[in-house]
């Protein structure tokens, strides 16, 4: 009641001071942590996880940028009131209350129902993993026809490791050392940081549940871990100045891009940012980090251009764009790209090169489609993504591994701040529908066994 309060007020208000801004955000910041972190060692920590970006990206990011003296592209306290709203609300969706009430069993003993299983089945893992890795690798030289058919595939690759890192089991070592290996290419020869961002997410999800640690602890593993994403940040930014070679054009739609990988120079970049930290604080390296979290700036871009320059699209974003994207393309060959890579130039006004991927983020699509109202939709994604949560959680009370393949289907969910709402749909409707081939392909070949040995 009190968020809706300030809601209110910060809608109606014209003219709140910074004071009164700075305070509410860090008060709300401080809530939310509280309201997480104590339930470590308790639940799965994904929809705590959930909440505490948008608090972070959305409003923190806009405030700190204000501090420092940013420009702000249109009037701080109109966007500053709806940012509030769009992440009071998406929060509220996504801890909405009555919703889960099917769930019987404790995270904890789903999570030891999922080791147990693993560790009856460890031929069935191995044979994954080995199915997966190898997807993944022919992945990369595959044409673009057949390359998402095996990436598909390669989701072997994440489950059996998950299920690997679980089991007791001496034979997990050789497998675990392989996929180390091959995480650590695509980390620091390749310089992509989201993929070890990824994994000790995932990772944490899945085992804050037998965590037993207290406040201070946290904050001490919190500020490490902060430390070390931006000394690897500043890194990977080095690095692909180094080995990423890019012409483009004038225009900045065309473009030719070279990628050379570089064994010892991420090395070398991080150990001269562990000997000198000074490094990660470089004005350069600083003014990437703040614009990569702050996705409050976007959102400005966005004001600025609708609906003076460009008119509200009326729910093509958050609502027609993610009912598209749920139609397989084989079925409408014709389907629009999504995202579209020209909506950032339609709604903020600035052309992207070709090998730029920044969106608007969901929050900006709310904006552009229904404008201050845009929390409405907000609060729908963030109901939408706790029914999903909720229901493969329900599952996992039968068969443990739904919690496993659930991490899968979210990998667009942890990056949700920042990914379009149509590309994450799309996103979780392909990994369902090969979930769905994969658990009825299983069920019938049980029976065609069971059958055969009768």
């Amino acid at each position: 009641m009190i968020g809706i309060i300030i809601c209110i007020w910060l809608y109606f208000e014209g003219d709140i001071s910074h004071f009164y801004i700075n305070f509410i955000t860090y008060v709300f910041l401080f809530i939310v942590l509280f309201f997480c972190f104590r339930r470590i060692g308790k639940k799965f920590w994904f929809i705590e996880f959930l909440c505490i970006i948008p608090v972070i990206q959305w409003l923190v990011g806009i405030v700190i940028a204000k501090q420092v003296g940013v420009p702000i592209p249109v009037s701080y306290n109109a966007l500053y009131a709806y940012l509030f709203g769009g992440t009071f609300f998406y929060i509220i969706g996504l801890t909405f209350p009555f919703i889960g009430n099917s769930i019987k069993l404790s995270d904890k003993q789903v999570l030891s129902n999922l080791k147990n299983k693993s560790e009856n089945n460890i031929y069935q893992i191995q044979t994954q993993f080995i199915v997966g890795i190898f997807a993944l690798i022919l992945s990369e030289v595959s044409p673009i026809s057949v390359k998402f058919i095996l990436q598909i595939i390669g989701s072997y690759f994440f489950v059996s490791t998950i299920k690997f890192i679980l089991i007791d089991n001496k034979i997990k070592w050789p497998y675990l050392l392989v996929a180390f290996v091959y995480i650590l290419n695509l980390t620091f020869f390749q310089g992509m940081l989201g993929t070890i961002v990824f994994w000790a997410i995932s990772l944490f999800i899945l085992f804050s549940v037998q965590m037993k640690i207290n406040l201070f602890a946290i904050g001490f593993l919190g500020v490490t871990a902060l430390f070390f994403i931006m000394i690897l940040y500043s890194a990977k930014m080095e690095y692909r100045v180094q080995t990423w070679k890019i012409d483009t054009t004038a225009s900045g739609k065309e473009g030719k891009r070279e990628i050379k990988s570089s064994p010892n120079l991420m090395f070398d970049l991080i150990l001269e940012r562990l000997s000198n930290p000074a490094l990660i604080f470089s004005i350069s390296s600083t003014l990437n980090m703040a614009q990569r979290i702050n996705q409050g700036l976007q959102v400005g871009l966005v004001m600025r251009r609708i609906p003076t320059r460009e008119p509200f699209t009326n729910g093509e974003m958050t609502i027609k764009r993610p009912i598209q994207s749920l139609v397989p393309r084989i079925f409408w060959p014709s389907k629009p790209l999504l995202p579209d890579p020209q909506d950032y130039k339609r709604f903020t006004g600035i052309q992207l090169g070709k090998y730029n991927s920044v969106t608007i983020g969901p929050i900006g699509e709310a904006y552009a489609d229904f404008g201050r109202l845009g929390f409405i939709p907000l609060f729908f994604y963030g109901l939408f993504i706790k029914i999903i949560y909720t229901y493969f959680r329900s599952r996992s009370e039968q068969d443990p591994y739904y919690m496993v393949w659930f991490l899968l289907i979210m990998t667009g969910a942890i990056s949700h701040t920042e990914t379009t709402i149509a590309g994450s749909f799309n996103g979780y409707l392909k990994t369902l529908m090969f979930l769905f081939l994969m658990f009825n392909t299983s069920f019938l070949l049980k029976n065609l066994n069971h059958k055969k040995h009768q």
